[in-house]
């Protein structure tokens, strides 16, 4: 890239908040049920370490369904590990309020997963339903958020760490990116102008 034609390639350097990326591989024929138990068991084990750590995750999967699959799957190890109450946010004062929230909606998922500190975010959820789970995020009632990349669409979420699972038949992985960021560090809307 040369300053002389009007390109500049910008590297991590010129970031106000360092970017840290990780590749985690995943042993297991690529599909079989062995690979998927592995690859579950690494996204519990890093989501498990940065929420000890006391940061928000979220977790994008490619579909609607994989969702809710991760989410229940990432309670479920929590719950046979005896670690569920480190994701739980009943600790928060406004724990009553968002528990209200929850119960008006009609997404089942949103409801079970809530009160152990997870949350679903996909296109096939009610706008209504998408803006709590954002706004819950936000209000850090969620401590896990599963999400498509719907979420990434115009939602200016601030996370700790980022999780990627990707699966294709050639391979299987995890790619964590991890965002160093300072508290108040998220970036501010553009006032209308």
């Amino acid at each position: 890239m040369s300053r002389q034609v009007g390109l500049f390639y910008f590297d991590s350097s010129f970031r106000p908040v360092p970017l840290e990326t990780h590749f985690l591989g995943i042993k297991g024929k690529p599909g079989s049920l062995v690979s998927r138990r592995n690859f579950d068991r690494v996204t519990y084990e890093r989501v498990l370490e940065l929420v000890r750590e006391g940061h928000q995750v979220m977790v994008f999967v490619h579909t609607r369904k994989e969702t809710v699959k991760t989410a229940l799957a990432l309670k479920e190890a929590a719950t046979q590990e005896g670690d569920i109450d480190l994701f739980s946010c009943e600790d928060d004062p406004r724990f009553t309020s968002f528990r209200r929230d929850i119960g008006m909606s009609k997404n089942k998922e949103m409801k079970q997963l809530f009160d152990s500190g997870f949350g679903i975010h996909h296109a096939g959820m009610l706008r209504s339903d998408r803006n709590l789970m954002e706004r819950l995020f936000e209000a850090k009632a969620i401590k896990v958020l599963c999400c498509t990349a719907t979420l990434a669409w115009g939602v200016n979420l601030p996370a700790h760490a980022v999780i990627i699972k990707v699966r294709t038949q050639l391979e299987t992985a995890i790619m964590l990116i991890s965002v160093l960021r300072e508290r108040n560090s998220m970036i501010q809307p553009r006032a209308n102008l």
